[in-house]
């Protein structure tokens, strides 16, 4: 793959395409599946999120994430941060303004594309770097990730296309992320049954049943691993406690239920809490302040 364009001008035709794309601050959902594109023009405060794994370009600006058990990252114009696992994470946008607005793309990673790419090219495999596997990895995109990111972009404006091309395109930026650092990280969630490919089975299903009490030996027996293995994995992947995991996930969806205008009790219930009192516990725990100073937050903005 080669392009007759220099990374800087690849980065720049993208900034001018999106600008017009999003004139408005906020995150679009492209007509490409798994597809986001985002625009901001204020400097925020750290917000928390629970994205897919995902790969995202900045296009302009600079942004910071900060993922469990770990420092901030911040990466900027032309660089890529790669998240293997979903798991909340801090996000602030640090540098931006309403004239200069930070420009990012984001595209789902897709797992049977990476175990696809990996038994159609094996040399692949030997580009895989040994050492301690992180849930993320920062990269310097090229001009070919760049290129392809570009594409997809483009794609947007071509409906009548974008069944055929965007799979092509999207398998090009993943064939792309395995030439780079990203690598090692990447083929380790994609290797069928192996171990991290078991953990995140485990945190899915934590994901898609976290209204219900969990317990960290039937998650254990759930992926073939003692508990104090499970244990220990886990958090080492994902920085976090199965349990903090968990935990988690309930207190974010409450405080969106808390921005709609929920009742303490309405929320705590709606994310399996029996007892409002330790709800309001590991909310203020957690974010700082009570569930019903959420709310007044919340009114106070409107």
């Amino acid at each position: 793959m080669t392009t007759a364009f220099s990374k800087d001008e690849l980065l720049s035709r993208a900034e001018t395409l999106l600008s017009s794309m999003l004139t408005l601050p906020g995150t679009l959902n492209t007509p490409v599946p798994g597809f986001f594109v985002g625009r901001k023009e204020q400097v925020t405060d750290p917000c928390i999120s629970v994205p897919k794994p995902f790969v995202s370009l900045m296009l302009r600006g600079r942004k910071s994430v900060c993922f469990p058990g770990g420092n901030p990252i911040v990466y900027e114009r032309g660089q890529c941060m790669v998240a293997a696992v979903s798991t909340p994470n801090a996000v602030s946008f640090v540098e931006c303004s309403s004239h200069s607005p930070l420009l990012y793309l984001t595209l789902d990673l897709d797992f049977q594309v990476v175990n696809s790419l990996l038994s159609e090219f094996p040399q692949l495999c030997t580009l895989r770097r040994p050492g301690v596997l992180s849930q993320h990895v920062l990269i310097d995109a090229d001009e070919n990730l760049i290129a392809a990111f570009l594409r997809l972009l483009e794609l947007c404006a071509q409906p009548e296309r974008i069944a055929v091309m965007a799979p092509l395109i999207s398998k090009e930026i993943h064939y792309c992320l395995l030439l780079t650092a990203a690598s090692s990280l990447l083929s380790c969630f994609s290797a069928d049954n192996g171990p991290y490919v078991q953990l995140a089975k485990s945190a899915e299903y934590i994901r898609e049943n976290y209204k219900r009490p969990v317990f960290v030996e039937d998650l254990a027996q759930m992926v073939h691993m003692a508990p104090s293995t499970y244990f220990r994995h886990f958090k080492a992947v994902y920085g976090l406690t199965p349990m903090q995991y968990h935990k988690q996930l309930r207190l974010y969806a409450a405080r969106r239920l808390l921005r709609q205008h929920c009742s303490v009790s309405q929320a705590a219930y709606a994310v399996g809490y029996e007892s409002t009192s330790q709800f309001s516990r590991d909310y203020k725990k957690m974010f700082e302040h009570t569930p019903a100073q959420e709310i007044l937050q919340t009114d106070e903005l409107l």
